[in-house]
């Protein structure tokens, strides 16, 4: 195994740096880009296309089929709660000779 020097953990330090200052500048780009491209669809696809009401309109039917989504998962959720068989009571106990056999005298 070749030992390294202070200035070996100096150079595995920086270029550690150098790899997250590429990261953060990658995700910072991707995130503009991804902004910029939406905003233009808004701004020159939607826009012509579609009105300010429809959007409106089909904003709300979106939301109140994610609220019924949600509702519908509640109750599904409740109904397997309590169709679930409940632990019996006597699994956990042993019986009255296992304890007999385990116990010290």
């Amino acid at each position: 195994m070749r030992r390294r020097g202070a200035l070996g953990f100096f150079f595995q330090d920086a270029k550690i740096e150098i790899e997250s200052l590429e990261w953060n500048l990658n995700r910072t780009l991707s995130k503009l880009n991804y902004r910029i491209h939406t905003d233009a669809v808004k701004a020159h696809l939607i826009s012509a296309i579609v009105t300010p009401a429809q959007a409106a309109e089909s904003f709300l039917k979106i939301l109140l089929e994610e609220i019924n989504l949600r509702a519908a998962r509640r109750q599904a959720r409740k109904r397997l709660a309590l169709s679930a068989p409940s632990p019996k009571m006597g699994t956990m106990i042993s019986s009255p000779t296992r304890l007999q056999q385990n116990t010290i005298v």
